[in-house]
């Protein structure tokens, strides 16, 4: 670790050694001096003015030990601050120190920043002094720093590290909420309670005149019976004095109010009524059902009587933002009525007695029970009851009448106690009985049957489900009428309803012997698809057996019977009544006929051919089938048949019909289509050229035609010239319907030789070369292909889209076969590549410099170059190019086209931009008082530049080693494009006045005002404690406690400041006491002595007796009282 002269001399040597050849830069460093500006000091220029002093030294450090002049300067380091005194109350006086050596500190100048509170300096100090005396007017927490500043040096700075010092105060005391209550009602008052910075020694409630200590604060939870203002005390303390806050809690009286009922007993499910008397708006609520009132403002309620009722009565009175309620409980019990229920049938038929027995629960209670049938009594039992329960018996005569009748049996106490209310505790229960008629039977009075044993079902009767007897009781499990036998017999019908009430009635059977039927004789027929009917031998009957579509009608469809022998009955009569008869049919076999014609579509004119397949039938070994066959067949000589088609006649209809031995016959029927034979026309053929190229042969729309002959391939209707070579032949063009009929027509075909075509030479072109039109092709009227386009018919040939390279193009002429093609090739050759150097940024007045260089070529021979630009100079080289000087700002541009040896030319572009010098706005005059010392320069825009001129030192300007008078200095700034400008600024340094205050002034406290020493004709103000707000030119000795003081005026002119102090004393007043008697007799001898008590000494002491003078002049004065009084 270097010492601090070190550091000092290296500062020095390091900005000025002999053997830098560089440019160094020596600044101050920002962090140690904040308000000063980077300067640049040139080392070549201080090299050479210490070499003529000689006074230089050689050193071995490198120049990045310390690159700014202010980097190894001791104040670089940081110090600490430190407080006088220990902590204690405000106001409280200290001092503030350093800790930089004695000798370190020489030559500094000094500034005390301090923030956390009010504060004055005192003892004639202020923020400038090296150890100033302050006194910290209130509590908290303070910061302070010391700014130092070597004036005899470099201007160097450095700023301590902050400081923190706690100044303690009364404690602070604030009652922040307040509630309103209701007398009993516990509420929370709220306190804030500032420490002082420092800890509280109590703290304490007071609240109802008791005292509640607490080891740190709390809010007071506190209830107060009494309503009207209650007061609520917060009182704190800590070694600086003691503070506390009083509120008054507002209380209001709660509302009176009773509720009551008649009894205390009721009986359950029946109610009780509850009264409520007192303030207010009543709420009821209750755990039973509220029947009544219980609404918000009404005094009574009516409630459901379980087991328990209980519930409460609230009761609110508003005192205007305060409602205050009161409560009231209530309850009743309540008491088991005695239960009855009825047991007995709900269903009785009409003229039926019926018996109900009562069944009573009373829980060891005497009971009595009233009977009533339709609200009529009938009966009354009394009930002495030993247990729990018992029962009593009724028996009701009926009604002989259908209807409901109610029987209810009332039970009551008996006796009845007499604390329970006179209503609710009886028990009634009823139980309807229906009195139902009897069924009524609907039957027929008569039945009649026949003698045969057929079980019929019963006789319709209603309402079904009784069951049938006898007269002598025998039930009838069947109804067969032929068990009675012929004659009249009687049976009876019972019916029971689901009452159990019964009727019956009674039905005469008539037996009788039945009618027989004939359904007459047996028949044969061939098989049909025909009705037949049948003969009906006896009216009123039916026919039932296979094939019978209509019974009653006798009708039957032979086409459902297939051939064999099938029976027919015929019905007459039902039940027991009911009689038949069979005859048999016999269907005989019809013979099967079948006729093909091997297809139904013929073409016009073709021969269709016939054939029949005939089996079935009846036909004897020696015998066969007859045939007829309709008009239009023929025969040929061998006996088979057919017809010749005619397309004129739309649809033919061939009929054979084929009859067996029994007569049976079959029709077989035959449609056959006569279709038209297709058009056939062939296409003419376009000719084609003797080359190898498959030509496919055209077809009529419509038809699908098929070609053949020489050089077609089968099937495919393609033709290739080149098979048959150049001449004429003959094609056939073969049409086949959609019905496969035929037709056939034939064609010429022409084979020609082929054309000739020429698409021209092949060329070169520069790849920047126009469009141009294709030539030196023939015939005309062709196609160009790869690459080559179109405009109106003529082809065009782009290199510039095409680009660089070879390029294949084909001329086509001609179609299919006759398609004749020829090629030729384009060569596009490359432009040459221009290189151009980057866009300068160049200053209003400078010349601009450019080149150009064709990429992959040093040999710029077969190169022509041809510029294009103002203000033209020339270059060294033909690829080379200076213009300017330029003075309007902006672009700029200039142009070369490089032409090849083929002839093939680039055009490049270079481009500069002329910045404007940057623009600088100065005050137009300055002016520093001589007395300033080193003051900032003025700020200028832009901010970036130097300052440089007599008193210009490290970015400040130092007005004291400057002569009076007027300067001129001169700002320099280099803009971000390096463009360079200055401006200059005249500085007048003005001499500063002098006035001295005087010599220090006395007073003493609480004197009122003590005004200062302010100079004549001098504006200006006054700084320090205790300044009167109304004069500022005077101390108001009110505000002062003892002491000395600093004042200082500070004069502020058109240019300088100037400040002066002086000081004052305030002395303490004396303190005088009275310590003798003050009673005595008339005519006696008073001795009066005080104690005096002063800060300054001799003392001078002056009595007086009513306010008159007499003479003494110590603290003990002997006085003659001649009379009584005061």
């Amino acid at each position: 670790m270097m010492d601090e002269s070190f550091r000092s001399n290296f500062l020095l040597n390091e900005c000025s050694h002999p053997m830098k050849r560089f440019v160094h830069d020596c600044r101050i460093n920002k962090s140690m001096n904040r308000n000063l500006n980077t300067v640049l000091v040139f080392g070549r220029l201080l090299f050479m003015t210490l070499s003529l002093v000689g006074s230089f030294s050689i050193w071995t450090l490198s120049a990045q030990d310390c690159l700014e002049t202010c980097e190894c300067h001791p104040l670089s380091l940081g110090f600490e601050v430190e407080v006088a005194d220990e902590t204690g109350c405000a106001p409280f006086t200290t001092s503030l120190n350093h800790l930089l050596t004695d000798s370190a500190a020489v030559g500094y100048s000094f500034y005390w920043q301090v923030s956390g509170g009010d504060f004055t300096w005192t003892a004639g100090t202020s923020s400038a002094s090296e150890s100033p005396t302050i006194q910290f007017l209130e509590s908290g927490v303070y910061q302070f720093e010391l700014t130092a500043v070597d004036t005899a040096g470099f201007g160097c700075s450095g700023t301590s590290s902050v400081a923190s010092f706690v100044v303690a105060g009364t404690p602070e005391v604030m009652i922040s909420e307040v509630p309103e209550l209701c007398a009993g009602e516990e509420g929370i008052v709220q306190v804030l309670v500032n420490p002082g910075n420092t800890a509280l020694t109590a703290f304490a409630w007071g609240a109802n005149e008791t005292w509640d200590t607490l080891s740190v604060p709390a809010p007071l939870v506190q209830s107060f019976e009494n309503s009207g203002f209650n007061e609520v005390v917060a009182w704190a303390s800590n070694s600086c004095g003691t503070n506390a806050d009083t509120v008054l809690v507002t209380v209001y009286p709660t509302p009176a109010l009773s509720v009551s009922s008649s009894h205390s007993w009721y009986c359950l499910g029946s109610y009780v009524d509850f009264v409520a008397d007192g303030d207010g708006v009543f709420t009821w609520s209750s755990n039973s059902e509220l029947i009544q009132g219980g609404q918000p403002s009404d005094s009574t309620a009516r409630y459901t009587v379980g087991s328990q009722v209980t519930g409460s009565v609230n009761t609110t009175v508003n005192h205007g933002g305060k409602q205050c309620y009161s409560s009231a409980g209530f309850n009743a019990y309540g008491f088991f009525v005695p239960s009855v229920s009825i047991a007995a049938d709900e269903v009785a038929c009409a003229g039926d007695p019926v018996d109900l027995q009562a069944d009573i629960a009373s829980y060891g209670w005497d009971t009595s029970v009233e009977w009533l049938v339709d609200g009529v009594p009938a009966d009354t039992s009394w009930i002495s009851t030993a247990s729990s329960s018992t029962s009593t018996d009724f028996i009701w005569d009926g009604e002989d009448l259908p209807g409901f009748s109610t029987v209810e049996a009332v039970l009551a106490f008996d006796p009845y106690p007499e604390w329970l209310p006179n209503y609710g505790c009886t028990d009634t229960v009823a139980h309807v009985i229906e009195v139902v008629p009897l069924p009524s039977i609907e039957a027929p009075a008569t039945w009649a049957g026949c003698d045969q044993l057929i079980e019929e079902d019963f006789p319709a009767v209603l309402p079904e489900g009784g069951w049938w007897t006898s007269v002598d009781g025998t039930v009838l499990d069947q109804w067969v009428p032929g068990a009675f036998g012929l004659g009249e017999h009687e049976v009876i019908y019972t019916y029971e309803d689901s009452y159990g009430c019964q009727s019956f009635d009674s039905i005469l059977l008539q037996v009788e012997m039945p009618v027989l039927v004939s359904a007459g004789a047996d028949t044969a027929l061939c098989g049909s698809t025909e009705l037949a009917t049948l003969e009906i031998a006896e009216e009123g009957g039916y026919w039932t057996g296979p094939g019978v579509t209509n019974g009653y009608m006798g009708v039957i469809d032979i086409a459902e019977l297939a051939p064999g022998q099938f029976d027919l009955v015929y019905h007459l009569g039902e039940g027991s009544c009911a009689t038949s008869d069979t005859v048999v049919w016999e269907i005989l076999e019809n013979p099967t006929a079948i006729l093909s014609t091997e297809g139904s579509i013929a073409c016009d004119g073709d021969t269709v051919w016939l054939e029949a397949f005939i089996g079935g039938g009846a036909v004897a070994a020696s015998s066969d089938y007859v045939y007829a066959w309709s008009s239009q067949v023929e025969f040929d000589s061998s006996g088979s048949t057919f017809f010749i088609a005619d397309a004129s006649v739309s649809l033919e209809t061939i009929e054979l019909v084929v009859t067996d031995d029994a007569g049976c016959t079959d029709n077989a029927i035959a449609v056959v289509s006569p279709v038209s034979l297709p058009d056939a026309v062939a296409p003419v053929l376009e000719p084609t050229c003797n080359q190898n190229f498959d030509t496919a042969l055209p077809s009529v729309d419509g038809q699908s035609g098929e070609w053949s002959g020489p050089g077609v391939s089968q099937g495919t209707n393609i033709f290739n010239p080149m098979e048959i070579g150049e001449g004429q032949i003959e094609l056939v063009y073969t049409v086949t319907s959609a019905l496969g009929c035929i037709n056939s027509d034939t064609a010429l075909m022409e084979v020609l030789a082929p054309p000739f075509i020429s698409a021209g030479p092949s060329m070169s072109v520069c790849a920047n070369a126009q469009s141009f039109e294709m030539v030196g092709f023939e015939p005309a009227g062709g196609t160009w292909a790869g690459g080559v386009g179109s405009v109106e018919g003529q082809g065009i040939f782009d290199p510039i889209s095409s680009g660089v390279g070879m390029h294949a193009l084909t001329y086509s002429l001609g179609e299919e076969s006759c398609l004749v093609v020829d090629s030729m090739t384009i060569e596009v050759t490359a432009l040459p590549i221009l290189i151009t150097s980057e866009a300068q940024v160049i200053c209003a007045g400078d010349t601009a410099f450019g080149f150009v260089a064709v990429e992959g070529t040093s040999d710029y021979g077969s190169y022509s170059f041809t510029w294009d630009a103002p203000f033209t100079l020339g270059g060294d080289a033909p690829w080379e190019l200076s213009s300017g000087p330029w003075s309007v700002p902006g672009p700029v541009s200039a142009s070369v086209v490089v032409t090849d040896s083929l002839g093939c030319e680039v055009t490049a572009e270079l481009q500069w931009d002329v910045q404007e010098l940057p623009d600088i706005h100065l005050p137009p005059s300055w002016a520093v008082c001589a007395n300033e010392g080193a003051v900032e320069l003025p700020v200028v825009i832009p901010d970036n530049g130097v300052w440089s001129g007599t008193g210009v030192e490290t970015g400040l300007f130092n007005s004291s080693d400057t002569a009076a008078g007027t300067h001129v200095l001169t700002y320099a700034v280099v803009d971000e494009s390096g463009c360079e400008n200055e401006a200059t600024l005249p500085v007048e340094i003005v001499e500063p006045i002098d006035f001295d205050l005087g010599s220090k002034i006395h007073t003493c406290e609480n004197q009122g005002l003590e005004y200062l020493p302010t100079p004549i004709d001098l504006i200006g103000f006054w700084e320090g404690p205790g300044l009167s707000p109304e004069a500022p030119d005077a101390v108001d000795l009110n505000l002062v406690s003892p002491g000395e003081y600093a004042y200082v005026f500070t004069h502020t002119g058109e240019v300088c400041t100037i400040s002066s102090d002086i000081e004052l004393e305030v002395h303490a007043k004396p303190e005088v006491s009275v310590i003798s008697s003050n009673d005595v007799c008339p005519d006696s001898l008073l001795i009066l002595e005080v104690a005096a008590v002063a800060t300054d000494l001799p003392l001078q002491l002056e009595w007086s007796i009513d306010d008159v003078a007499v003479p003494g002049d110590t603290t003990v004065l002997s006085v003659l009282w001649p009379s009584a009084g005061t």
